[in-house]
Formats: structure tokens, C-alpha cells, sequence
């Protein structure tokens, strides 16, 4: 429900979730939360994987809130293809499911394991203030 006591309408919220994102990214964000459209919009993507903005993506959140119906509308493969630094989150254990059941329900609904290795990685790339990686021989 939206502040207009509306259900969520994908379509006519989608321009609006869209420009949101394009705010965020001209603000020069570094993370940016429940950009759940990104796939929509491939020049946006395009843009958001060359500065190597990381999307938190929160799909037990979405199923459970009935912002969407099955994972694939996230278009998570598109986004790690198309290089964006895509990661799962889970928003609340309390309330969502947890990180452990959203990658069971990932991995459910056509990612492998290996995409969920690449968003393992991409929240580690994206994490803030980060100590540097460094090799030791």
C-alpha cells in the first residue's frame, strides 16, 4: 500500500521508481536500496554498473510485501550480466525471510549457485569504508 492507500501498481509506479534511482545515482550514491526496477531501464543500468553503484536487492521483502509475484521480475541475472554490483539483502529477519531462505528462493527460481557467489562478492565490493584488500606472500 502506498501513501495513497493504493496497492502497488508495477506500471504506473515504475516511471517514478525509475526517476528515483536516476536521483540517487546523480547524488552520487555509492549503495542504493530496493532498486528493485533497474532492469527496466538498461541505459540506467548500464550507467549504475559503469560507476559501480551497489543495488541491495531485498526479494523475500518484495514477495512477502506483494511488490512482486516471483523473483525472475527482479531480473537479477540481466543485472549481473549487464556487471552491476547487485547483493541480497533481507530487510528485517523479524518480519521477512531470512538471508539463508531468500537464497534458497533464489536459487529456486533459475539463479545458480554462482550468481549468488558474484552477489556474495558484490556486497563485500560495496560495503562502505572498507578496509583495502591486500596480498600477502
Amino acid at each position: 500500500v502506498n501513501s495513497s492507500n493504493e496497492e502497488p501498481d508495477f506500471n504506473k509506479d515504475l516511471p517514478q521508481l525509475l526517476e528515483n534511482i536516476r536521483i540517487a545515482v546523480s547524488l552520487g550514491c555509492k549503495i542504493i536500496n530496493h532498486a528493485r526496477v533497474l532492469a527496466y531501464d538498461k541505459p540506467l543500468m548500464e550507467k549504475v554498473a559503469e560507476l559501480g553503484i551497489g543495488i541491495s536487492s531485498c526479494p523475500g521483502n518484495y514477495l512477502a510485501s506483494g511488490y512482486i509475484k516471483d523473483i525472475k521480475e527482479l531480473r537479477l541475472i540481466e543485472q549481473l550480466e549487464a556487471g552491476v554490483k547487485v547483493f541480497l539483502d533481507h530487510d528485517d529477519d523479524l518480519f521477512f525471510p531470512t538471508l539463508n531462505e531468500v537464497a534458497h528462493l533464489c536459487l529456486s527460481s533459475s539463479l545458480t549457485m554462482g550468481h549468488l557467489k558474484q552477489m556474495l562478492k558484490n556486497s563485500w565490493d560495496t560495503i562502505p569504508g572498507k578496509l583495502p584488500t591486500t596480498t600477502t606472500t
